[in-house]
């Protein structure tokens, strides 16, 4: 069992910058493809202009989009798993259902639908962390720290 020290440090080394863009870029495209999906259902995909577009690519790209959105969620969740210091519980909170609900609350639920494969991802993992603490992945770290431990002897 290792110290909540000792599993931020390798959350650290786990949530590269790279890792996290990557990821960020992963849902974006997950919501892009859901939102057009949903306005070809209403038969008003043509809303979405060119400029529009465009805008989404820069997004898409940079993993950045101004203001309150799921990027600064996304961002706040995984500076918490990576051992920021929480300064407030709630605004946590709110970010990590901020997650929840973008990624997996259907429409005509009042609650998210989370599938298990989820907890699996870098942005599940880290919401698990942001909720309940690195205790709650310890055997993802496990997991982790053996597959690094696993090169370093092959290499």
């Amino acid at each position: 069992m290792r110290t909540q020290t000792e599993a931020f440090h390798l959350l650290q080394n786990i949530y590269t910058n790279e890792v996290m863009m990557d990821e960020k870029r992963r849902i974006f495209r997950m919501l892009y493809r859901h939102m057009m999906e949903q306005l070809s259902y209403l038969h008003m995909q043509s809303i979405v202009t060119e400029k529009a577009k465009d805008r989404m690519r820069y997004f898409r790209l940079y993993a950045y989009m101004p203001g309150e959105n799921i990027f600064k969620s996304m961002q706040h969740v995984f500076n918490t798993a990576r051992g920021e210091k929480v300064h407030d519980r709630a605004e946590t909170n709110r970010h990590v259902q901020n997650i929840y609900c973008a990624l997996y609350k259907p429409a005509g639920l009042k609650n998210p639908v989370i599938p298990d494969e989820f907890w699996n991802t870098p942005i599940g993992t880290a919401c698990l962390v942001a909720e309940h603490g690195p205790g709650a992945v310890e055997e993802i770290l496990n997991d982790v720290e053996k597959a690094l431990e696993d090169v370093s002897e092959s290499t």
